[in-house]
């Protein structure tokens, strides 16, 4: 559970949630084109360790990036959420998809777990 993610194990577990078939050698790049089609993702990077705030925006894509209204200003790090992810970020937070590592800190850029994306992925399920 505290092993790293990578971008392209996102991309399988966001297009098996779509019922995509996404198996055997080559799922890496049925993955990265099935992100890249769908909008999720640029498909770069496949083997880069995923960040948080990439983990969150890539699901807030899939989900045909709904709005949300609020502040991140409850954050000692809001200021460290990279400007294209601040919608999906925000979204994420208000709506109780992500929660900070502590009570006072986001980590936007730190790398996401294995349990940190399995407890995303079912708080939105």
């Amino acid at each position: 559970p505290d092993a790293a993610m990578t971008r392209a194990m996102v991309w399988a577990i966001l297009a098996r949630m779509d019922d995509e078939t996404v198996t055997g050698a080559s799922w890496q790049a049925e993955a990265r084109e099935w992100a890249m089609e769908s909008g999720v993702s640029d498909g770069t990077d496949p083997n880069a360790v995923i960040t948080r705030e990439q983990l969150v925006t890539m699901l807030w894509r899939y989900l045909g990036e709904p709005s949300a209204a609020g502040s991140l200003s409850g954050y000692a790090d809001a200021g460290s959420v990279s400007a294209w992810a601040s919608d999906a970020m925000l979204w994420a937070v208000t709506g109780g998809v992500i929660s900070g590592v502590t009570d006072t800190t986001l980590v936007p850029q730190g790398s996401a777990t294995r349990a940190q994306c399995a407890a995303i992925l079912m708080r939105n399920a």
